[in-house]
């Protein structure tokens, strides 16, 4: 397990510390005994948030949040899948009040906020490049791979961003085609359009 910080000032860009675990390890999965989960809403659509004693380790956008949602289904599904042994508790309100804060342009915390990821080491190194892109500007995939020393790689880095488990905190709306084009997003391109607007002008 690693733990990577970023701590920049930038505004719209919370401090962050990136704990890792990797999925090519037989027993990360095994080191998370209980996570909270809850919904909520936000600007940009309702959200599904999961934490472990370590941190966040799910934030993803979903179609309503009503109990028979299949997206909401979808996001316990990958949950379970990548903490089988963890118990599941429908209950995260200091999260859901953070995440409120930063979806209101206020920072909510004095301390990094801590992110669990689990990841291949290839998606890992993704995850935190994303880290280092600043609220307000753009990357594209080839810059992100020439980033991870990869240049080769942009094809598997957008595979890697499209897998990214904490959505707007681990930033991939910022990554764009090498054209400038808006190219895709996990929860919608138009989302995505919404976000980058709302990061560079802070209206919606």
């Amino acid at each position: 397990m690693a733990i990577l910080s970023n701590n920049s000032p930038q505004p719209h860009r919370n401090a962050v510390q990136l704990c890792t675990s990797n999925s090519d390890d037989s027993h990360a999965r095994n080191i998370i005994s209980a996570i909270h989960y809850a919904t909520g809403e936000s600007p940009f659509g309702d959200y599904f948030i999961a934490v472990s004693e370590l941190g966040i380790c799910q934030l993803g956008f979903i179609d309503g949040i009503n109990s028979d949602n299949r997206d909401l289904d979808k996001q316990l599904e990958n949950l379970i899948a990548t903490w089988p042994n963890a118990k599941l508790t429908n209950k995260a309100p200091q999260q859901l009040s953070i995440i409120r804060g930063i979806f209101e342009h206020r920072q909510p915390v004095d301390k990094p906020l801590k992110l669990h990821v689990m990841g291949s080491g290839f998606q890992i190194q993704v995850w935190q490049a994303l880290l280092n892109i600043n609220s307000g500007c753009r990357s594209s995939y080839c810059e992100i791979a020439k980033r991870i020393g990869n240049p080769r790689a942009a094809r598997a880095v957008g595979s890697a961003i499209g897998a990214n488990p904490v959505a707007f905190l681990i930033p991939c709306h910022r990554v764009v085609r090498q054209n400038g084009d808006i190219g895709g997003y996990r929860w919608g391109i138009s989302r995505k359009r919404v976000l980058l607007k709302w990061e560079s002008t802070g209206q919606i």
